[in-house]
């Protein structure tokens, strides 16, 4: 992003500064600054937009024709920067302030209402399915009912939680490096310039971007960064985990769990008529994993600083904003082509009645080594609970039809029940 001399100007007024002449008057001496600058622009308004905001990062947002500022942290004069190795390095260098507003930015405008988005989608999915009660599972194995909605809703807490670590990670981008120059000392920079930079960034972009307290470390150390991806390859584990589910309860449909029915979004197979694959749940997938290869790039590269300088900001910014970015891309497409249109389906119901598990709700009133008895039982003749209960115990029909009821099952109650998984 170039800021125009009297653009500037505006930016600062409006901030209640006046900004040293230097940065805002027009350009008299063109040459290879103002050309170099120039041409990214151009080139940053013809890139996809999935790559555009790395582009924008890339251009030092304080430039002018005249006085082209490179904030870059090895660089960072607050001097007009004229000699030809700063003209050669601007287009290739990744400046920190840049980098982190590119992130910020990113994280507001696609990964927060991608996430946003995929809880509202999941909530309502949970509502829609409450009254559907199905077997749980723990360890791949039949575990008492639960509602198909409090799974949905156990998803959607996911994603609850994921958006509060964005919004206390993102306070980590908002500190800027500008004004450390050199080795972070403040060599050659106005005392003011820092701060005027972060205002008129601030007013750009609408955040409240402010100088790091310590340049020492914000030029030396991309920490922040780190815990960032962190968090972005936290979202990723979260996305994993839900979709790796939808795919489990939606596989078959003859053969398999056969629990509910994902959306048919593509044709199907070139060669198995009729077959529908679980693909977004899958493209999800594959997200997730370049999102956790980025994380595994971003810390070796933020651990590879020596000294008053970190080199690799560009594979870390590059790395970190193809994170943000596809993360809030593919929750936004997860709930609509495929969450949205779950449905479910009668197997899960039934699954309930002929479930082993049922021999829990009995194990208060006659004891668990009874209990457990029945369940061997029931599973080694291929009866159901209710079945072998009758001829083992001696409780009457409204005793078990109350003892069984699935739907006393799925809350909590006072009656005392074993406590292993």
């Amino acid at each position: 992003m170039i800021i125009p001399g009297r653009r500037a100007t505006a930016l600062a007024s409006a901030a209640g500064r006046t900004w040293p002449k230097a940065f805002t008057q027009p350009s008299t001496s063109g040459g290879r600054v103002s050309d170099a600058a120039s041409l990214l622009a151009r080139t940053a308004k013809n890139i996809a937009p999935s790559r555009r905001a790395y582009a924008d990062a890339t251009v030092c947002s304080m430039s002018t024709a005249s006085a082209p500022v490179c904030l870059c942290s090895n660089c960072l004069l607050a001097t007009v920067a004229t000699t030809p190795v700063a003209v050669a390095m601007r287009p290739q260098t990744m400046c920190l302030g840049a980098s982190a507003r590119a992130s910020s930015t990113e994280i507001q405008r696609e990964l927060k209402p991608g996430l946003q988005a995929l809880e509202d989608s999941l909530g309502k999915k949970s509502r829609e399915l409450w009254n559907v009660i199905k077997t749980g599972r723990t360890h791949l194995q039949d575990a008492t009912p639960i509602r198909l909605g409090q799974e949905f809703l156990g998803y959607q807490g996911q994603l609850k939680r994921a958006e509060r670590r964005v919004a206390f990670a993102t306070v980590e981008l908002l500190e800027l490096a500008i004004g450390g120059t050199a080795v972070g000392t403040g060599i050659n920079a106005h005392p003011k310039f820092a701060p005027r930079v972060c205002d008129l960034l601030s007013l750009e972009v609408r955040i409240p971007l402010r100088e790091t307290d310590n340049h020492f470390q914000a030029q030396s150390a991309l920490d922040g960064a780190v815990m960032v991806s962190g968090v972005m390859k936290s979202i990723a584990v979260t996305l994993t985990k839900i979709a790796n589910d939808i795919r489990w309860m939606g596989c078959g449909p003859r053969a398999g769990l056969g629990e509910i029915e994902v959306p048919a979004v593509q044709p199907g197979s070139s060669i198995m008529p009729g077959k529908v694959n679980p693909v977004i749940a899958e493209s999800v997938l594959m997200v997730c994993q370049r999102v956790i290869g980025n994380d595994v790039t971003i810390t070796a590269a933020a651990s590879s600083g020596n000294f008053e300088l970190l080199v690799a900001m560009p594979v870390i910014a590059e790395a970190l904003l193809e994170s943000i970015t596809l993360l809030g891309r593919c929750a936004e497409n997860f709930a609509e082509q495929c969450i949205d249109g779950i449905v479910a389906t009668r197997r899960g119901p039934e699954s309930v009645e002929a479930g082993l598990m049922l021999g829990t709700a009995l194990a208060p009133v006659i004891g668990y080594e009874a209990a457990a008895a029945i369940a061997k039982e029931a599973a080694k003749t291929g009866r159901t609970i209710r079945e072998v209960a009758r001829e083992k115990t001696q409780l009457s029909e409204a005793q078990l039809t109350d003892l069984l009821n699935p739907e006393k099952m799925v809350e909590p109650s006072d009656r005392v029940l074993p406590v292993s998984g």
